[in-house]
């Protein structure tokens, strides 16, 4: 299951629990950030971009998060977050390029930073897989690329 919020659209990270009557909401952590993309994966762990710091993963529900992705790494700002048919996790970030982990968020890859088939992947809003396997990724500039 995906799910991408624009930066301006979630103030903090929120937890709707359904009952008999209504839904409530409730804070599940992170209030310091400024929250760009959140996802979840097949197996409930959630994975949240942030505006400054990089992208956070809780594998319980949001009650503990560790920061997966950032300063080490050159990844400050997080835009997008896509979770595949395969469990592969992409993060498109704003000037460090597009990230994959394998591994559920535990080590995460680079792709090249001479770009896909020739377009270059420094800023990217949004990537996922085609129906065919192949990666599509928009860039900052509008262009989608395909590999």
């Amino acid at each position: 299951m995906k799910l991408l919020l624009p930066a301006a659209a979630l103030c903090a990270l929120l937890l709707l629990t359904p009952s008999a009557t209504h839904a409530q909401w409730t804070s599940i952590g992170l209030s310091t950030e400024r929250v760009t993309a959140i996802a979840v994966d097949s197996v409930g762990n959630i994975f949240v971009g942030t505006y400054n710091d990089g992208l956070y993963r809780s594998t319980d529900g949001g009650a503990h998060w560790s920061l997966v992705l950032g300063s080490i790494m050159g990844v400050y700002e997080v835009f997008s977050i896509t979770i595949d048919n395969l469990g592969n996790i992409y993060a498109g970030t704003y000037g460090s390029g597009l990230f994959v982990s394998t591994n559920g968020g535990s080590s995460w890859g680079g792709l090249s930073s001479d770009g896909v088939n020739g377009l270059p992947i420094d800023d990217v809003y949004g990537a996922g897989r085609s129906s065919n396997g192949n990666l599509v990724a928009l860039d900052g500039s509008g262009s989608v690329g395909m590999a």
